[in-house]
C-alpha cells in the first residue's frame, strides 16, 4: 500500500508585513513613522483588544509595492522599537476551518492493487449516467484502483480571492472619503497622499469622526504634517546650532616649543567655541526636562539625523533610530558633535 499526501501551498501576501513582539506602548502612528522611509504605506496598524483597547503585541504594515516591503523586512527585523526587538515577517493567512478540517480528517490518497471486478449490472450503469457530476473510482488496465480526490479542494482559494477583492474595495472607499474630507477643509495641502496614508492608520472611531467633525479632522491633519516634517529625508527643515562650528580635537600634550602669539589666539578661539558648544548642548538638554522619553528622542533625532547623514553611511534613518534607542540622551547629545566619535558610533550601529 502506498500513501500520497498532497498539501496545498498557503498564499503569502508579499506587500503585507506581520510585526510581532511589539512593546505594549507602541501605537499605529509609531509603526507608520518608522516604516515609511522604505516606501509608500497603504496602512499601518497595531492590533488591540476590542474590550480593553490594550495592545495585543502585534500589528501589520502594508506597502503598495512588494519590493518596498521586502526591504523593510530585511532592515527592521530585529530592530528595537521601544523596549523590545521587533520580529518582522511576511503575512501568511491562516488556513480556513474547512481547509484545516479536510487536511486533518480526510483520508490520504491510497493506491490498492486488486483484481479487476466483474462488470457492474445495468442498474449501476444507469445510476452513473444519471449523476455525471459525481466522480467515480478510476480503474486502470493493469488493475490499479484509484479513489477520486475530494470534490471541495479549491473552495478555500475562492474564498481567499473574494476576501482580497473585498478588502481592497474597502480601502479604496475609505481613501476616497478621507481625500474628499481633506479637500473640504483645505485646498492647498502638500503631500496629500502621505497625509491620507497616515489618517488611514487611525482607529475606526477616530477615522469616522474625521468625516463629519471638521475641527477634529484639521487637528489630525496638523499632527500628520508634523510627523511628516520630522521624518522627511530630503525637504525637512532641520534645526542646526546657530553659528557654531564643530571644533577639531586639540592635542593635550605639552608642546616643547613655546607657541607664538598667533598660536595662543587660535587655541583660545577654539577653546571658546568648544565652551559655547557645551553651553548650547546643556541648554538643549535643560529644555528636554519634563518631556516624555519619546518626545526627548524626537527632538534629539531632529539634530542627530543630519549629522548621521553627513557621515555618508547608508540607511541613515535606521542608524539614527538605533543610536537613539541604544545610547543615553545626555551621552549622545555630547558625542554627536564630535566627528570622530560619531563616526565610530555610526559604524558600530550599522554593523549590528
Amino acid at each position: 500500500m502506498e500513501t500520497k499526501h498532497h498539501p496545498k501551498p498557503t498564499p503569502v501576501d508579499y506587500t503585507n508585513l506581520y510585526i510581532k513582539n511589539l512593546d505594549l506602548d507602541i501605537e499605529s502612528m509609531d509603526l507608520f513613522t518608522h516604516f515609511r522611509v522604505f516606501g509608500k504605506i497603504v496602512s499601518a496598524r497595531v492590533m488591540r483588544h476590542p474590550q480593553t483597547n490594550q495592545s495585543r503585541g502585534f500589528g501589520f504594515v502594508s506597502f503598495s509595492r512588494a519590493e518596498d516591503a521586502l526591504r523593510a523586512k530585511q532592515e527592521m527585523n530585529g530592530q528595537r522599537l521601544g523596549s523590545k526587538p521587533m520580529v518582522v515577517a511576511f503575512h501568511e493567512p491562516k488556513k480556513s476551518s474547512s481547509d484545516s478540517y479536510s487536511t486533518s480528517h480526510s483520508a490520504p490518497a491510497v493506491v490498492y492493487r486488486a483484481a479487476p471486478p466483474p462488470p457492474p449490472p445495468p442498474i449501476t450503469l444507469k445510476r452513473q449516467v444519471s449523476a455525471p457530476t459525481q466522480q467515480q473510482p478510476i480503474m486502470t488496465p493493469s488493475g490499479l484502483f484509484i479513489p477520486p480526490p475530494p470534490p471541495h479542494q479549491q473552495r478555500p482559494i475562492l474564498r481567499r480571492s473574494g476576501s482580497i477583492e473585498s478588502a481592497m474595495t474597502d480601502i479604496s472607499i475609505k481613501r476616497q472619503a478621507i481625500t474628499k474630507a481633506i479637500f473640504s477643509v483645505s485646498q492647498q495641502e502638500q503631500n496629500i497622499q502621505d497625509i491620507v496614508d497616515m489618517l488611514l492608520t487611525l482607529k475606526r472611531k477616530d477615522l469616522a469622526t474625521c468625516l463629519f467633525n471638521k475641527s477634529f479632522l484639521m487637528a489630525e491633519i496638523k499632527r500628520a504634517k508634523e510627523a511628516l516634517d520630522i521624518f522627511s529625508d530630503e525637504e525637512s527643515n532641520y534645526y542646526y546650532l546657530p553659528n557654531i562650528e564643530i571644533p577639531p580635537r586639540c592635542s593635550r600634550a605639552i608642546p616643547i616649543v613655546a607657541p607664538n602669539d598667533a598660536g595662543v589666539k587660535e587655541t583660545s578661539d577654539a577653546a571658546k567655541k568648544e565652551e559655547d558648544l557645551k553651553d548650547e548642548i546643556e541648554k538643549f538638554l535643560d529644555s528636554l526636562k519634563g518631556l516624555s522619553l519619546y518626545e526627548q528622542k524626537q527632538l534629539l533625532g531632529d539634530r542627530l539625523f543630519p549629522l548621521v547623514k553627513a557621515t555618508g553611511i547608508k540607511h541613515a534613518p535606521r542608524v539614527t533610530i538605533c543610536l537613539l534607542d541604544s545610547i543615553a540622551i545626555n551621552e549622545l547629545a555630547h558625542s554627536m558633535y564630535d566627528k570622530q566619535e560619531l563616526q565610530q558610533l555610526v559604524n558600530k550601529a550599522a554593523n549590528k
